[in-house]
């Protein structure tokens, strides 16, 4: 437990700059012969049935903080020549920065988690409950989606759904409001977890915190090396560099809203 909360203190607040490492990952990538593509473009082609290069890394930035952080991995990737795909939350929904990723080629997406900002604001702490208003939850995606495109000036047809304590407590993820009825609604073309995307993957790596950065026993550059065909990777902000601002507003926030979810009452959901 103490080991485990002073590596978290280094990710956040000490960990060097890593982006050289992320140049180095994706020069690897190019140099074992795998194509870099975005989400959106690996979807259209196993879904159209085209066939794909015999290696392929698709890089899922997911900004869960430190939005700033985007310039740097464009600026990475336009020096070599390749395009990823970043989802933005609504609170580091920068329409600067989003305009940026979409200016250089990469996929620009909606990182949603309205099911669990529903259960916290009502403080619904048991799955059942939740889907009792998952209507109301798509309503309030549908409206955040719309502004967020109109911040952006530009329609998102893609969307992956964040992971949030909430999630975790009450046994239920925040794609949980999306079928395909929805997201043709939606006038969405995919989101990130459908088991028949996510199923073609051969590794399906994540990073995490110092000092491991990443989950599980294969690193990005092993999988490259072994020539796995499909790669997988997602990546945060806060695990390429300390932000001080944004660690600790999110670790504040975190603590405010686990405390009012665990101790307050439940609220009267208004018709």
């Amino acid at each position: 437990m103490i080991g485990a909360l002073v590596n978290r203190v280094v990710s956040d607040y000490f960990i060097r700059n890593r982006i050289a490492q992320y140049e180095q990952l994706l020069r690897i990538a190019i140099e074992e012969g795998y194509a870099v593509m975005t989400h959106r473009d690996y979807v259209a082609a196993i879904r159209s049935g085209n066939k794909l290069p015999s290696r392929v890394l698709l890089v899922r930035h997911d900004i869960d903080t430190d939005p700033d952080f985007c310039y740097q991995w464009l600026q990475t990737e336009k020096k070599l020549g390749v395009h990823t795909s970043y989802f933005f939350r609504l609170s580091t929904a920068r329409s600067e920065v989003m305009k940026a990723v979409i200016d250089s080629g990469s996929e620009c997406g909606y990182h949603f988690e309205e099911l669990a900002s529903f259960a916290k604001d009502y403080r619904i702490r048991k799955a059942e409950d939740v889907i009792l208003h998952i209507e109301a939850i798509r309503e309030r995606f549908k409206l955040n989606l719309h502004q967020m495109c109109e911040r952006i000036g530009e329609p998102i047809v893609s969307v992956v759904s964040h992971g949030d304590f909430v999630n975790r407590q009450i046994k239920l993820s925040n794609h949980a409001i999306i079928d395909a009825n929805f997201l043709n609604d939606c006038m969405l073309e995919y989101e990130g977890y459908d088991p028949a995307i996510t199923g073609t993957y051969s590794a399906n790596i994540s990073d995490h915190v110092y000092p491991t950065f990443y989950r599980g026993t294969l690193s990005p550059v092993e999988a490259l090396r072994k020539h796995l065909p499909v790669i997988h990777l997602l990546v945060h902000p806060r695990h390429w560099r300390s932000s001080w601002y944004w660690n600790t507003r999110e670790n504040v926030l975190r603590f405010v809203e686990g405390w009012m979810f665990r101790f307050l009452p439940t609220k009267k959901i208004m018709a």
